[in-house]
């Protein structure tokens, strides 16, 4: 249903569960509609709230893209550093907001940067001259928001706008993709959209039907430790992943979880990226 509205070339907001294949539903008819590489600058950009996601969604373009020449980067500190980005050959540039709004800050990255393509025409006028005219083309076509209710509960609305007021092709679409809809989402596409298809997968605001869900009432702190190691020994087997409330309640659970002959990580954004890359790695 996403890829019937985007062949058309119309703007997107669409809500899915997670596991619905939202990635692929932007992805390939992107692909489709850039149809060959780039010869210079940046043809799509794709926002995710954090580095890691963006690096996952870097690893799925590249496999869905696979067969064609198409030049897919994530944007990271190292590709800033070491290269003049705007004359590199890029077509999906994927990157936190962040990232890209600090590059583009830094004047690292133009997306509103203009390629001039000369061409001869011949016009039959009175003196029959020959014209050479110019065209110019905005090279950002797509800007997407991937999972766009967790970019705003992480308060990167200000970045946002600023990646959005960079991309200043009057002809560019814009997709919003989220797994909830709040309202501080529909007021984001409000805002940065114009005469956009919604599209809902299911049903809003509740939780996917392929997940089994389970509360079990601890009581305290040290209740909760005990009610974990409980699971693993009955229920949990690996690999498990362990949402908590903060960093430091992250890095108290793994010090618990390490001396119990169990294969644990910890990732929190106080790792570097190349701790959190091993992390997700080891995974």
């Amino acid at each position: 249903m996403y890829c019937r509205h985007l062949c058309k070339g119309r703007e997107c907001f669409a809500c899915g569960p997670t596991g619905s294949g939202k990635t692929l539903a932007f992805v390939l008819p992107m692909l489709m509609k850039l149809k060959h590489a780039s010869t210079e600058g940046v043809r799509a950009v794709i926002l995710c709230p954090t580095c890691e996601l963006a690096a996952q969604t870097t690893r799925e373009c590249k496999k869905l893209a696979e067969g064609n020449k198409f030049y897919i980067k994530l944007l990271t500190k190292k590709l800033i550093r070491s290269a003049d980005l705007t004359k590199q050959r890029c077509d999906i540039l994927i990157s936190t907001p962040l990232r890209l709004s600090s590059a583009i800050k830094k004047r690292k990255l133009d997306l509103s940067r203009v390629d001039i393509v000369k061409a001869k025409k011949r016009f039959i006028v009175e003196h029959c001259f020959l014209y050479t005219i110019s065209f110019s083309f905005f090279k950002v076509e797509y800007l997407v928001l991937d999972e766009s209710d967790k970019l705003f509960e992480l308060g990167l609305i200000k970045q946002i706008d600023s990646v959005a007021k960079a991309c200043s092709n009057p002809l560019i679409i814009r997709l919003l993709f989220s797994a909830t809809l709040p309202d501080s989402v529909k007021e984001l596409a409000r805002t940065i959209m114009h005469d956009a298809v919604c599209i809902i997968i299911g049903r809003k605001n509740t939780a996917s039907e392929s997940v089994n869900q389970k509360l079990v009432f601890a009581g305290t702190e040290e209740g909760k430790l005990l009610a974990l190691r409980q699971s693993f020994q009955e229920r949990l087997n690996p690999p498990v992943l362990i949402f908590v409330q903060s960093k430091e309640r992250a890095n108290e659970l793994y010090e618990e979880l390490k001396f119990n002959n169990i294969r644990v990580g910890v990732i929190h954004s106080d790792l570097s990226e190349t701790q959190r890359e091993n992390v997700v790695n080891d995974f």
